[in-house]
Parts: C-alpha cells; sequence; structure tokens
C-alpha cells in the first residue's frame, strides 16, 4: 500500500515480514495440544495430546481481525505485549484460498475501512484509530483530536491491534444492507458512552457527554462486552 509495505498475498514475497495472511494460515494450521491443554479420551479413559484444526467454511459480509498483541507463559506466568509488525492490505484482501464456501458474487475479498491501534504495554496504554471517511481520505482519531488526510503508509504499523474489512460486494449506502436484521444485542442507536469527544443529536441543545453520567460508563461497558463475545471466532 505504499513506502516499504509488502504484499501478503504476493507468493514470491521474500522479505520475511508476517502478514496476516500468514497469521490466518497458521490460525488454520492443524496442531497438537500441549501437555497443559490435554484432552480427555472416551475411548483411552486417559488425557492425550489430541490434535485439533479450525477451517474457515464462509466468512462474512463485515470481517474484523483481532491480532494477538499479548501473550501470556504457562511456565513463566509472565504477561508481555507483542509489538511484532504484521503487515495487513489496505485494499484487496484475497482469503479465497482459505475460505471453503463463497456464494457467488459473495467472494472473500476485502478492503479495509478502520484500523483500532494500542500504544504502550500491560501496567498502561492508549487506543487511537484510523478510519476512512466519505471521501476515501484516512483520517487519525486520537481522543478529540482528528487529523484527515493521512499516509496509507501511517496506517499499516506494528501498532495495529484490530483490523475492520468489508467484502467488496457489500455496498453500505444499499437499502437492502441499511435494512438488514441486526442481532438482538446490536442497536442502530448511537452508544451512550464516547470517548472524550461530545455527540451532538438532532437537538442543538441534547449533547451527551462521557463525563455527565458515570453510571452509563458501566453500561457501555457491559454492552460492549456482550456484543464482542457474540461476535468472536
Amino acid at each position: 500500500e505504499g513506502g516499504n509495505i509488502s504484499d501478503p498475498n504476493d507468493e514470491d514475497n521474500t522479505t520475511g515480514v508476517t502478514s496476516v495472511i500468514d497469521c490466518i494460515s497458521k490460525y488454520c494450521q492443524i496442531e497438537q495440544l500441549e501437555d497443559t491443554e490435554m484432552w480427555y479420551c472416551n475411548r483411552c479413559k486417559d488425557h492425550v495430546r489430541a490434535w485439533k484444526q479450525f477451517h474457515l467454511y464462509r466468512t462474512p459480509p463485515i470481517l474484523i481481525i483481532h491480532l494477538k498483541r499479548f501473550h501470556y507463559s504457562a511456565l513463566t506466568h509472565r504477561r508481555d505485549k507483542i509489538d511484532s509488525f504484521i503487515d495487513f492490505p489496505l485494499e484487496g484482501l484475497d482469503l479465497r484460498k482459505e475460505v471453503m464456501f463463497s456464494e457467488d458474487g459473495e467472494e472473500p475479498i476485502y478492503d479495509c475501512y478502520a484500523v483500532s491501534n494500542h500504544f504502550g504495554g500491560l501496567g498502561g496504554g492508549h487506543y487511537t484509530a484510523y478510519a476512512l471517511n466519505d471521501d476515501g481520505e484516512w483520517c487519525n482519531f486520537d481522543d478529540s483530536r482528528v487529523t484527515a488526510n493521512v499516509e496509507k503508509s501511517e496506517v499499516v504499523s506494528k501498532s495495529a491491534y484490530v483490523l475492520y474489512y468489508k467484502r467488496r460486494d457489500v455496498k453500505t449506502d444499499d437499502e437492502l444492507w441499511v435494512n438488514r436484521a441486526l442481532p438482538a444485542v446490536c442497536s442502530r442507536e448511537p452508544s451512550p458512552v464516547t470517548t472524550n469527544m461530545d455527540i451532538e443529536g438532532g437537538d442543538s441543545d441534547n449533547i451527551y457527554s462521557m463525563d455527565d453520567n458515570e453510571e452509563d460508563d458501566d453500561y457501555g461497558i457491559k454492552q460492549f462486552e456482550s456484543i464482542s463475545a457474540t461476535r468472536s471466532l
């Protein structure tokens, strides 16, 4: 996408950079459970190191990829931040080799529209985000500060934590998409919880601030955790 960023879909890529395609392939690779994760076999009547494997049968219109940025060691009982650079395309994430099934016209090819970033470590950190605006420009959202027209090379960084992709056949302005059925835990209404930014509704006198109502903070966190749990792969 720019600069020295390699193409994750390039089979001749010899840069040695780990791509999001590499991560997905590794996620779907067959593996044997460790001694600390042994599975009880009803036939053997014993705990054994079983083999497991994930398959991607089909993918959704909106794909959210959560990169593993925190590691827990069962040996040292330590948790560490993973700062490895993971390369990912802003356009043309092709999962046709990874996905087992797709409908005609719904090929699993995605374009990125937002990225959540994490800076810092386990003791403390800071979240920012990049997102495309309606004009196709990348913007940086850092608390109440918004910077427009950000270079694409800046979006792909080692601070990327969650990647948001839209399948190419999805038209967000399409009436069928706008009026699609949503899970019961989701809502089209704006969340009462924001960062430090205020949200102005249709009534200019009705401005909600996160700092105005501390009770809503817990509500928003619980709501977010509920939605995240239902969407976890």
